[in-house]
């Protein structure tokens, strides 16, 4: 991200904005100064990049363990804690996702494992693995699971049945003007009936409605309808 989009961000958001490049291992470090990075530009002049380098392996396990629950999963990364250390981390992961996040407790401890899989042994990455599927296989999980799905359903009824209002509401609209259209119009053409049938506005169907005492055809009507 150039220095150009930072300015519109800040701009737009009305925010200080800071480039953050996060590097997972050393593997991975191209060597980036900590400070600004400076690189030739055209007909002599140079263009100036600052970013903050976050090398993963040099914070602080604990202060991952402990930060904020998103960047949880990053703490086998860290530096200090030894191989043996590990299996009571992941516990204290799986422990503190169980009691914050319970409905993505399955989600967390997978990325767990993935990243722990760029630096540990297959051996240690397996026991994380073991520990999200009888985590799965738990009558708690499931529960949650369910209760998560509950909702999803609860949701998706809630906006089914407003979508079936107002889907009735347009359907009754259109009745009501091919009856009393027809009273003093005619029965409208197939054309007439599939412009009336695309109104999906129910202000526009009203307007239609409002306009057919006056109208003196059904293109008529439609014109001053809108529709």
């Amino acid at each position: 991200m150039g220095n150009s989009d930072l300015l519109a961000l800040r701009k737009k958001h009305g925010l200080p904005v800071q480039t953050v490049i996060v590097l997972l291992r050393p593997a991975a470090d191209p060597g980036l100064p900590d400070g600004p990075v400076r690189i030739p530009g055209a007909a002599g002049t140079e263009m100036t990049f600052t970013c903050v380098t976050i090398r993963v392996w040099r914070e602080s396990c604990e202060r991952l363990l402990n930060g904020a629950i998103g960047l949880a999963p990053l703490a086998p990364l860290a530096g200090a804690p030894t191989v043996e250390a590990l299996p009571r981390n992941d516990e204290r992961l799986l422990e503190r996702f169980e009691a914050e996040v319970p409905d993505r407790t399955g989600e967390l401890m997978t990325a767990t494992a993935v990243l722990m899989g760029l630096k540990h042994e297959k051996e240690l990455v397996d026991q994380i693995v073991g520990k999200v599927k009888k985590m799965e296989e738990s009558s708690y999980y499931q529960m949650v699971i369910e209760r998560g799905m509950e909702k999803g359903t609860e949701r998706g009824m809630e906006k089914g049945m407003e979508k079936g209002q107002v889907e009735g509401r347009l359907t009754e609209a259109r009745r009501i003007i091919v009856r009393l259209g027809s009273r003093t119009l005619g029965a409208p053409s197939d054309e007439v009936r599939a412009r009336i049938e695309h109104a999906a506005d129910i202000d526009r169907l009203e307007a239609l409605l409002e306009s057919l005492p006056g109208a003196t055809s059904w293109n008529d009507a439609l014109t001053r309808g809108g529709v």
